[in-house]
């Protein structure tokens, strides 16, 4: 087992404990010490540009959306790179659906209408954010691959592009009032061990297909 998987194992284990106590937590505790004064600043940053941009990215990333998204991303990478990198993108969509197991183990309410503004009205339970989490899963195996193939100056700026969209996302949970922030936190620790699974996964599998092919 070279470093750099070892590495990425370790920090999976760590992000995957601390996801796990914040979500006994969030089990007992509708919401967090510092999330109401989160979701207030956060709300506080009123325009009618950036309502439409938060509702928009919103929507975006959740429902027939988040799964065209999904499949185009894998397209593109089957094109570009081969099977084994589109079915890796795959598998980081598919893995998504592990937030609504974690919703329905921690039961937590949303955020409620006398604590935070409902700008638009979600369902089902809180922890983690389902939005979120797709995003870190999608827009994290994007951004290993352009990492590893792309020319290096392109592919840190197609990081951080990604990167930033992800934590777009996530701000646009708690502006809308969908999300604590501590809901958000969470995703990015659950979904952040899956993608780092994942990532040891494609680097166990492809050498070995690789030579499959010599």
């Amino acid at each position: 087992m070279n470093k750099s998987i070892r590495v990425r194992l370790i920090l999976a284990l760590v992000l995957l404990a601390l996801g796990a106590a914040q979500a006994v937590y969030a089990h007992y505790a509708p919401y967090f010490p510092g999330d109401p004064w989160a979701a207030h600043f956060i709300q506080s940053l009123k325009n009618p540009t950036l309502l439409a941009a938060m509702v928009a990215l919103s929507a975006a990333f959740t429902g027939w959306y988040a799964a065209a998204l999904v499949a185009a991303a894998a397209f593109f990478m089957g094109w570009a790179l081969g099977l084994l990198e589109a079915l890796t993108v795959l598998l980081a969509g598919v893995l998504y659906f592990t937030s609504t197991f974690l919703k329905i183990v921690v039961a937590r309410p949303r955020p409620a209408a006398n604590l935070v503004e409902i700008i638009v009205p979600p369902t089902g339970f809180s922890y983690p954010s389902g939005h979120t989490f797709f995003a870190v899963m999608l827009m994290g195996v994007l951004a290993f691959f352009v990492l590893r193939r792309a020319p290096r100056r392109a592919g840190i700026l197609l990081a951080a592009l990604l990167l930033t969209v992800t934590l777009a996302v996530a701000f646009s949970r708690m502006y809308l009032g969908g999300h604590w922030a501590s809901d958000v936190v969470g995703s990015f620790f659950f979904a952040g061990s899956l993608l780092l699974f994942v990532t040891v996964a494609y680097d166990y599998m492809e050498p070995r297909l690789r030579r499959k092919k010599q």
